[in-house]
């Protein structure tokens, strides 16, 4: 507990000292501490700080500095690799508005509510199409592993990678967990329970603690996506 209260106060300064000049590195940071909390109430006492850096990173546009060092390529980018950097970047904001929507909308309407419903859909087909189709022998499949590696610039994605990999059940990961339902029920389903009735079970989803886990991932992996964004806009700025 005296180590959450710690951790705590050293992502509280840094929200306290957030600037456009270091909103990346500060965002970064808290995230990382915001790991090592113990108890789900003192992940959301953090998460709660970390909103408040949110609050200024979101605004963060081309010029804004954000990292001490932001990432750098090995060559300049053509105008057609800067397009798709503004792609991306555009792509991911989506992607960090419909989890913020998700997570407005299950406090303000109950977790099983339509809009709710439509939000999770959403972010589940937005997490395969970014992250998880097509892997084949890569680290990542999706979309944004395939853009960022032509660029010499994969090694962004190791920290969503990471949560990606977390485990959901017995030898089953969030980012499977994620690409099965989306296979599975939104895709190729037929409305029949026994569309992910396997996944469930593989997961253990009917219980409430893996319902948690699963919120959570999908949180954390929101503010990995959030952190990438910023060291997208970081890297046009060069």
């Amino acid at each position: 507990m005296s180590s959450d209260i710690s951790l705590l106060k050293s992502i509280e300064l840094l929200a306290k000292f957030t600037t456009q000049d270091n909103a990346g590195d500060t965002y970064e940071k808290a995230v990382d501490i915001s790991t090592y909390l113990g108890s789900e109430k003192n992940r959301q006492l953090g998460e709660y700080q970390i909103s408040k850096i949110r609050s200024v990173a979101r605004n963060a546009e081309i010029g804004w500095k954000l990292f001490k060092t932001p990432p750098t390529v090995s060559i300049e980018l053509s105008d057609e690799e800067c397009f798709q950097i503004f792609a991306l970047i555009s792509t991911l904001h989506g992607f960090c508005y419909g989890v913020e929507r998700l997570d407005y909308a299950s406090f303000e309407t109950g977790p099983d509510s339509i809009p709710v419903r439509f939000y999770i859909n959403s972010v589940y087909h937005y997490i395969a199409a970014l992250f998880l189709l097509d892997k084949g022998n890569d680290p990542l499949g999706g979309t944004v592993y395939k853009t960022l590696v032509k660029m010499d610039l994969a090694d962004l994605l190791a920290p969503i990678e990471k949560v990606l990999n977390k485990q959901m059940g017995d030898g089953i990961s969030f980012g499977e967990t994620v690409r099965k339902i989306r296979n599975k029920f939104l895709v190729h389903g037929t409305f029949l329970a026994t569309d992910i009735s396997s996944v469930v079970k593989e997961t253990q989803l009917r219980e409430r603690a893996q319902q948690l886990r699963l919120t959570n991932y999908i949180w954390d992996l929101f503010n990995r996506v959030f952190i990438l964004k910023l060291k997208l806009i970081a890297l046009v700025n060069l």
